[in-house]
């Protein structure tokens, strides 16, 4: 019904002068549960992100995930999601926002897949539903101030009935690969 409520456009790009956002249809009516992504889709992402500068930040959208934390099954991976990566490595994507599993990580490509060209950052969203796989209600705010970036995620706290900071994670791009900054004491 999405097409029928919101819009027609499933896939839908947005630049400006800091940032380039690619949307990749990863749902398919047959099977939702596990997502796929085509080369196809694959190649239109990448002619959009060949017209901007590497100063742009880069960031792909999907539903399925692209990466996820290593202890986590790979089967929870959109498929082609390697491929995915891999090619889009070239154009240098800083990073991948997905959702589906209702479950909030933040990782680096690099953990998962070997030899890029440009590692990203993986974002997997929490969930503001009553879907919470264990996890309370949570989102994630992201700052980008490249070379550097910010995440911080915010948890529902039934005490105070409020969404508060729990974590917080900083990165730096260095060489071509994002990095996490450990915390200052």
């Amino acid at each position: 019904n999405y097409k029928k409520y919101i819009s027609e456009t499933i896939e839908s790009y947005y630049s400006d002068n800091e940032i380039a956002v690619a949307s990749i249809n990863t749902s398919r009516n047959f099977n939702i549960k596990n997502g796929n992504v085509s080369t196809s889709q694959i190649k239109t992402a990448e002619r959009w992100f060949s017209l901007f500068s590497p100063k742009i930040f880069k960031i792909v959208v999907t539903h399925h995930p692209f990466d996820l934390p290593i202890e986590r099954h790979k089967g929870k991976l959109a498929r082609r999601a390697s491929r995915g990566v891999e090619m889009l490595s070239h154009f240098n994507i800083d990073l991948y926002l997905s959702g589906h599993l209702h479950q909030s990580s933040v990782v680096t490509t690099e953990e998962r897949y070997s030899g890029l060209e440009y590692a990203a950052i993986a974002l997997q969203a929490g969930t503001l539903s009553e879907r919470q796989r264990g996890e309370v209600e949570s989102f994630n705010v992201i700052k980008i101030n490249k070379p550097n970036l910010s995440i911080d995620t915010y948890l529902w706290d039934s005490e105070s009935n409020l969404f508060t900071n729990k974590m917080s994670n900083k990165f730096k791009l260095i060489k071509k690969t994002w990095k996490k900054i450990k915390p200052e004491k």
